[in-house]
């Protein structure tokens, strides 16, 4: 019969992660040459290839794996698997090489029902590099499913990560899988998604809000938002109406885009009538002053009124052309119709010129033209309208998130915010008790 040499647990241990295990300066070799020596256990239960793959000794993994592959589905006292001790451990090259040889490793089940992505997350130290190889290997072998397991109290990975607050583990699930929003809208067994949990641990700070942010982005519901939706679901005709609504919906935004395309149109149109009519309301005013304004003279408004007339004229077609160009870009022939637009803004800008009368502003020590200065005047003001609508939009958010954060504190219960559903609220309960 042939033999197999292993290095036992007693003697120095070839980590693939770069991590010497070596506890006794006396090493020996131990010669397996059956199947019964490798499955022997210790006070602990646990057989030498639970020992190698906790210390690491992936050369040793390799020979057990050779001898008999299904070693590493045995379980010690603690009902730890090979693996699952690996990737408590963070052995990497360990895990890789018990996974790769017996893929089957990954559905063992501890007695709490725990698979090998909830117990990495009872570790508090930095896991990430192990789970991203564990997301790796589900997806390679297919047993995405394990993600969906829940352990004894009805949680996944998923509403662990986002209970625990592992914000980068939270980000890696995201970013490695593709049923990551089912995965978070799943319910515990007390009826809480991913997103009820986040509300309950009542967190405001920093990484909080960005693990609300990615679960937000994803489509993570409470669990009251997925029984409406179930609800409307599972009436006979919610797919055509869906169908219909989205239909409707579409027709509505192509509407109002249209309408709004002719009131820019319009808006273009009345500038270049007025320009063109500009001279015969102010034929004189070509040389108005030999002497430069003064900045407070156009506060003031002391500076010709034609000025002014073109600096509101200006803004209006500077506005409306963005707009335009901006839509153009998705028609056919949109490049070359934004060609036209760019020409036709080149031509208000020289009848402009050609019809503002020529006088200089002084600014500090320099002189600028008036027709310099309109633009200026037109650039401050658009920028202007621009920071005012940021800042409107920003204040707005931190409103919503304000309005969240006060709901997700008042919240007593997973599925419901206090006071809303009363009805589902109450048929959960018992759930939520439990």
């Amino acid at each position: 019969m042939s033999t197999t040499n292993i290095s036992h647990d007693s003697i120095c241990y070839e980590s693939s992660d770069g991590l010497e295990s070596s506890q006794s300066s006396n090493s020996e070799t131990v010669k397996i040459n059956t199947k019964k020596l490798a499955g022997e256990r210790d006070k602990n239960g646990r057989t030498l290839m639970h020992r190698a793959s906790a210390n690491g000794s992936l050369q040793t993994v390799k020979n057990l794996m050779e001898l008999d592959p299904k070693l590493c589905l045995l379980r010690d006292n603690d009902s730890l698997t090979p693996l699952h001790l690996a990737v408590v451990k963070r052995r990497i090259g360990v895990t890789r090489e018990i996974i790769s040889g017996f893929p089957e490793s990954l559905e063992s089940l501890t007695d709490q029902r725990k698979t090998v992505f909830h117990l990495v997350l009872e570790d508090s130290r930095n896991q990430n590099d192990i789970v991203k190889v564990l997301l790796e290997e589900v997806k390679k072998h297919r047993k995405e499913d394990l993600l969906f397991e829940r352990d004894c109290d009805g949680n996944n990975f998923a509403h662990i990560a986002v209970s625990n607050r592992r914000l980068e583990i939270v980000q890696l699930l995201k970013s490695s899988t593709n049923d990551f929003t089912k995965l978070v809208n799943s319910l515990n067994g007390s009826g809480c998604t991913a997103l009820n949990l986040h509300y309950l641990n009542n967190n405001h700070d920093a990484i909080a809000k960005k693990i609300r942010k990615i679960l937000w982005k994803a489509g993570a519901r409470e669990a009251v938002q997925l029984q409406e939706r179930s609800s409307e679901d599972s009436e006979p005709s919610s797919p055509e109406r869906t169908r219909e609504d989205k239909t409707v919906m579409d027709e509505k935004r192509d509407q109002e885009s249209n309408i709004l395309l002719v009131v820019v149109g319009i808006l273009i149109a009345t500038v270049f009538a007025a320009v063109a009519g500009l001279p015969s309301f102010f034929p004189k005013e070509n040389n108005v002053a030999s002497e430069p304004f003064q900045f407070g003279d156009a506060v003031a408004g002391d500076l010709p009124y034609i000025f002014y007339i073109i600096l509101c004229l200006t803004v209006i077609i500077s506005i409306s052309m963005g707009y335009m160009i901006k839509f153009l870009y998705s028609l056919p022939f949109g490049n070359l119709l934004q060609v036209a637009m760019v020409a036709i803004f080149i031509l208000y800008i020289l009848l402009a010129f050609s019809i503002m009368p020529k006088f200089l502003v002084k600014i500090g020590p320099h002189q600028i033209s008036g027709f310099g200065f309109m633009w200026i005047l037109t650039s401050s003001i658009i920028l202007f309208g621009v920071v005012f609508k940021l800042v409107k939009m920003k204040l707005s958010s931190t409103r919503s998130t304000k309005a969240e954060d006060e709901a997700a504190g008042s919240s007593k219960s997973c599925p419901s915010l206090k006071g809303v559903h009363a009805v589902r609220l109450r048929r959960l309960t018992p759930l939520i008790r439990d």
